[in-house]
């Protein structure tokens, strides 16, 4: 019905982010492959995402305040103030217009299979995580990380003989060339990371979508 987005703005706690791999967690390993951008914000920085952050007081302070004596009348609150806030409350930032007026569906349909994409360039040598998260190199086994089980990686020497390990577009870190172990990189905060971004200058707009 929506269509994909273009890109996710994310904090970088559980579910969409860790201090693993490329900061990745499986949850957005899947984004990436369906070509959705991700822009992390800086760690414990919130007010990056202050629209977000905003909407989120006025729906507890609106639905929750106290909270409904039961499920059923508690989802009527939501879907309430999910109408009132798209439809009919103006947003200053809109100029007073409300999200509705401005909300499009994304053309972006989602693809009936997705598989991550692997460079397949000259000294590229691509490895499948196992299920323990290792994927097998040199004789041996090297640990990555869970997020990527079953997902390809794209290994290729650097200068200085380590291997570096790449997942799509995101740097995952380094196979030492001496220890064989992996060092990984941080979490490539805040700038965004990957991908397909058709309408990088479309207006974003703070959307509470429906069930």
């Amino acid at each position: 019905t929506f269509g994909l987005p273009d890109r996710l703005r994310l904090d970088n706690g559980s579910p969409w982010g860790s201090t693993g791999a490329g900061g990745l967690t499986g949850l957005s390993v899947k984004w990436l492959k369906l070509g959705i951008a991700l822009e992390f914000i800086t760690p414990a920085s919130p007010q990056e995402n202050g629209r977000h952050e905003r909407m989120h007081g006025t729906l507890k302070a609106d639905t929750l305040n106290p909270p409904a004596a039961t499920p059923a009348e508690q989802q009527r609150r939501f879907d309430a103030f999910r109408q009132s806030y798209n439809e009919q409350r103006p947003h200053e930032a809109l100029g007073q217009e409300t999200p509705a007026s401005h909300y499009q569906p994304s053309p972006r349909p989602y693809p009936r299979r997705v598989e991550a994409a692997v460079d397949e360039d000259d000294g590229i040598e691509v490895r499948r995580v196992r299920s323990s998260g290792e994927i097998k190199w040199r004789g041996g086994r090297v640990f990555i990380g869970e997020a990527f089980i079953g997902e390809p990686l794209a290994l290729s020497e650097t200068e200085t003989g380590d291997h570096r390990v790449r997942f799509m577009s995101v740097d995952l870190g380094l196979i030492d060339r001496r220890t064989g172990k992996f060092r990984r990189f941080g979490p490539p905060r805040p700038k965004q990371t990957n991908t397909h971004t058709p309408n990088a200058g479309s207006q974003s707009v703070n959307h509470v979508p429906g069930p």
